[in-house]
């Protein structure tokens, strides 16, 4: 290590003063990336517990989750929530009114009636697409479905839906955005 510092001494002061502070910044930022980086011993492979044991442990300690909705239903809760979806989305952006909100039950529209879609110009302007949705059922007839939206806004944000199902099928009862 002495003879590379005796060197890079050397090195320095045969450069411009500029030169030499270029050739500094560059040093620390190289020092602080090899600081940065994981150590292990050049060589050698970081040791790892053996595939027998990380199996073994991991069955013990993961918990599978057992749906109380049927994957079929969830599959169909999922549908009507892109169908909820295609209606709220434009109420929400200020482009419809809540009874153009289709498989909600009726104490959501009034719920979205009474509040109404309260919207800038720049929001009204967006055009927001469903990215991604997923569907977790909760109890034997209640199932969340998130979804990601992206309205090509500043951020995507999720809206959680709760739906239920009843004797006419599946419903939106409950909308929380953020």
């Amino acid at each position: 290590m002495v003879p590379v510092i005796g060197w890079l001494r050397s090195a320095l002061r045969r450069l411009s003063p500029r030169a030499r502070t270029i050739a500094l910044v560059v040093l620390l930022l190289a020092a602080a990336v090899l600081a940065l980086a994981p150590t292990h011993t050049a060589g050698h492979r970081a040791q790892q517990p053996s595939t027998r044991a990380r199996t073994s442990r991991t069955t013990r300690n993961t918990r599978h989750y057992v749906s109380p909705v049927p994957a079929a239903r969830l599959a169909r809760a999922r549908q009507i929530a892109r169908t909820f979806l295609a209606g709220y989305l434009p109420f929400a952006y200020g482009r419809a009114s809540a009874s153009s909100v289709p498989v909600a039950t009726s104490a959501l529209r009034r719920e979205l009636t009474g509040a109404g879609a309260q919207v800038t110009p720049v929001e009204r302007s967006r055009h927001p697409r469903v990215v991604a949705l997923t569907a977790l059922g909760q109890a034997s007839k209640v199932v969340v479905v998130t979804a990601l939206i992206n309205d090509r806004g500043i951020t995507t944000y999720a809206v959680r839906l709760t739906l239920q199902q009843r004797r006419s099928g599946w419903l939106v009862n409950g909308v929380d955005e953020g």
